[in-house]
Formats: structure tokens, C-alpha cells, sequence
């Protein structure tokens, strides 16, 4: 059964994913929600590298926000090294009862090529298939 605490929303460029998170961030309580691409996410845990509590300021920041929106999620096609560190987050979250959502142009066929790890996280959430 898909989890409650992931969405995944699949569709190709301009087929309204950005639209879609910006709504849900909008509805919810200010504060709440925290909506952020993924390559900031990635360049953020980067940097975080070089600062004291760096990595866990940064976890801080990503893991304990309400809802987490994460958009561009192909970035992570790409860096597969960080796509193990987000999974990881994306998944403290769930266990967490936190609610992430994801916006992918790649859809999960293309993620099962690219990265195993993201295709059964992908799988385990609610999926939007925009058109």
C-alpha cells in the first residue's frame, strides 16, 4: 500500500508539477512547509560539509519541517552519492510521519534505469501522474 507520507509527482517539463507544490506550500500554515529544489538541497548538505554541526543543522532544517516540497528531483539522476543521502532523509521523514512530496520529470521507468535506490522509494509513496 502507498504511503501516506510521500507523494511523487511524475510529468514531464511544464506539465504543472512546480504549480502543484507551490498550491500545497500555499494551503498549508505558514511556517509549516518548506518548499525547495533539489539541487539547493544538494548544494546546501555540500557546504555543510565544512562547518561545525554543519551536516546536523542541515539535517535539522530538512528533516524536521512539517512538509517537505521537493522539486527537480532529476537533479539526482546525475549525483548519485547525494540521491543516497536524500533517500536516507526522505525516509527518516516518512518514519517520522513528516509528509514529502516530490516532483520528478524523469518518470519511474527511467528512475529504475538510473537509480534503484530512488525507483523503490518512488514506489513506496502516492504517485500523480501529471499530463
Amino acid at each position: 500500500m502507498p504511503s501516506a507520507d510521500l507523494l511523487c509527482v511524475f510529468g514531464a517539463n511544464g506539465a504543472g508539477k512546480t504549480r502543484l507544490l507551490r498550491s500545497i506550500e500555499q494551503c498549508l500554515p505558514e511556517g509549516d512547509a518548506m518548499r525547495v529544489g533539489t539541487e539547493t538541497v544538494v548544494d546546501d548538505l555540500v557546504r555543510s560539509f565544512g562547518h561545525f554541526r554543519g551536516v546536523a543543522e542541515w539535517r535539522e532544517s530538512h528533516c524536521t519541517v512539517d512538509t517537505l516540497l521537493l522539486d527537480n528531483l532529476w537533479v539526482l539522476a546525475r549525483r548519485p552519492s547525494a540521491a543516497e543521502v536524500i533517500c536516507h532523509m526522505i525516509r527518516a521523514r516518512k518514519d517520522a510521519g513528516k509528509l514529502t512530496a516530490v516532483a520528478s520529470d524523469l518518470p519511474l521507468t527511467t528512475w529504475m534505469e538510473k537509480n534503484p535506490e530512488i525507483a523503490r522509494l518512488l514506489t513506496e509513496g502516492t504517485s500523480i501522474q501529471l499530463t
